[in-house]
């Protein structure tokens, strides 16, 4: 059984939010340059390119709270 200290939990919050928002800018860039470049219908890509990135996300951070469950 592995026990986290305070010093663990700020680190990966750190590192985690960090990667999230790491990941949001790169996801907008793509987002912007796939709508500049491929001449699709623009309403309905973004929507479902925000529904798919939400649905990751969610799927996520379930998966990182059921593996610090099981270390605990």
């Amino acid at each position: 059984m592995r026990k986290l200290d305070a010093d663990d939990h700020k680190k990966f919050y750190r590192v985690f939010l960090f990667s999230l928002a790491a990941r949001f800018t790169l996801m907008i860039a793509a987002l912007i340059f796939v709508l500049a470049v491929i001449k699709i219908h623009q309403i309905f890509f973004t929507v479902s390119f925000i529904i798919s990135y939400i649905f990751h996300s969610v799927i996520e951070i379930i998966f990182i709270n059921q593996i610090l469950e099981t270390d605990s």
